[in-house]
């Protein structure tokens, strides 16, 4: 891992303003969860749990990750962007779905890749492209126009160049082929835990890939490890890092559907969440209209029904010719 790498990482925002402590985190997400509730406001029985709110945002980043036709480190960063916005943002402001989205769209900017908002919101069955754009100064400003993010894929791939390089291997040994795509795929799996938020992209690589070998045993990963890194003051805070990032690893599970499905619907009936508050507002315009389409039927049918009086009245109905006293006298003589 180039020093060079190391001293742009240790100059960004993203070391400086938004890695933290797991103590940090833990104190933040507290004081985000309570605003929940606002001064005054009665118990709240669909009040969202710090934990409820985790599950919920992990679905979503794991929803990212799974985004078709997109490279890795768009996915990445946007899955960053998204940890970031609502670190310090209530799920109750905005909707999930929605900055999901947004994210996904200002991710493809960052990084370069030529996207349409109309292509994301047809991916996600979202009728109204518009609503992403909406969305984006929205988080922008919540990211602090912070957009820089450093992700463990060119770390791993150091170190895999590194460890074929230098170790070696038992007679009639190999190294795998496959251990850099698994590696890159546990680390883009990771990123739906706090690792990112806790660690440097270097930290996170040498935790996954002190994972993975794991399942290859004739790499002497660990001695590597002390080798290379043996001799810096700090290595005993590198071994606590990776045994941490692996335990973290160790925990990654899927968030079941049913389980996502329970605390959306806790969230959407929730009178403070933005969710709500739109789906009354779209409740109530949806009545209005169909109050004002009756209103506007009830007047044609009164309209015509009156047209057609004033047409018998005057003998003019539809299908009856006007009478006169020449037609009449036609009629008798014929």
């Amino acid at each position: 891992i180039s020093s060079k790498r190391k001293k742009m990482f240790g100059e960004s925002t993203h070391f400086r303003e938004w890695t933290f402590t797991e103590q940090e985190l833990a104190s933040i997400r507290a004081e985000t969860n309570a605003a929940q509730k606002p001064p005054d406001a009665p118990e709240n029985e669909h009040a969202l749990t710090i934990e409820e709110e985790s599950l919920l945002k992990q679905y979503y980043e794991s929803r990212i990750i799974v985004w078709p036709n997109l490279p890795q480190k768009v996915k990445s960063t946007a899955v960053v962007y998204f940890k970031r916005f609502f670190l310090r943002t209530s799920v109750l402001a905005f909707d999930l779905k929605l900055i999901m989205l947004t994210c996904i769209f200002l991710a493809c900017k960052i990084e370069e890749r030529s996207t349409d908002v109309n292509e994301i919101a047809l991916v996600a069955g979202l009728q109204k492209p518009q609503d992403i754009l909406a969305n984006e100064l929205a988080l922008v400003s919540g990211l602090r126009f912070h957009f820089i993010v450093f992700h463990p894929y060119h770390p791993l791939q150091s170190l895999i160049s590194d460890l074929k390089a230098n170790l070696r291997l038992e007679a009639g040994k190999e190294f795998p082929t496959t251990l850099e795509s698994d590696a890159n795929q546990l680390a883009e799996r990771s990123l739906t835990t706090d690792l990112c938020l806790t660690y440097s992209p270097a930290q996170i690589a040498l935790g996954v890939l002190s994972k993975i070998t794991e399942k290859h045993p004739h790499l002497p990963f660990r001695e590597y490890v002390e080798t290379t890194y043996g001799s810096n003051p700090v290595f005993s805070e590198v071994k606590q890092a990776i045994e941490k990032i692996k335990a973290a690893l160790d925990s990654l599970t899927e968030v079941a559907k049913e389980r996502v499905t329970a605390i959306d619907k806790k969230l959407r009936m929730n009178p403070h969440s933005e969710i709500f508050k739109q789906t009354r507002a779209r409740k109530k315009k949806e009545k209005d209209e169909q109050i004002e389409l009756r209103k506007r039927q009830k007047m044609a049918k009164a309209e015509a029904q009156a047209k057609t009086e004033q047409q018998q009245i005057t003998g003019t109905a539809p299908g009856i010719p006007p009478t006169n006293s020449e037609s009449v006298n036609k009629v008798l003589n014929y």
